[in-house]
């Protein structure tokens, strides 16, 4: 392969088109460092890498703060 034929294929690397809804996801899944797929792959990853598969809500947990006022 040539530089030529090497350019083009590089060029036609970028040819599709991402959905930008399919980009905001890969995006906040890269930004919180969770995996991106169906359930069953997220399961799996999760098993293999012992993290949970999805964010949780951010901050403490409510149950905590009501423990804590009561003492």
């Amino acid at each position: 392969m040539d530089t030529l034929e090497r350019a083009q294929a590089y060029r036609d690397l970028f040819k599709s088109h991402v959905d930008d809804a399919l980009l905001d996801d890969i995006r906040q899944a890269a930004k919180a460092g969770m995996a991106l797929g169906q359930d069953r792959f997220k399961q799996k990853i999760g098993v293999l890498t012992n993290r949970r598969k999805s964010s949780q809500k951010r901050g403490r947990p409510m149950g905590l703060l009501k423990e804590q006022s009561q003492v």
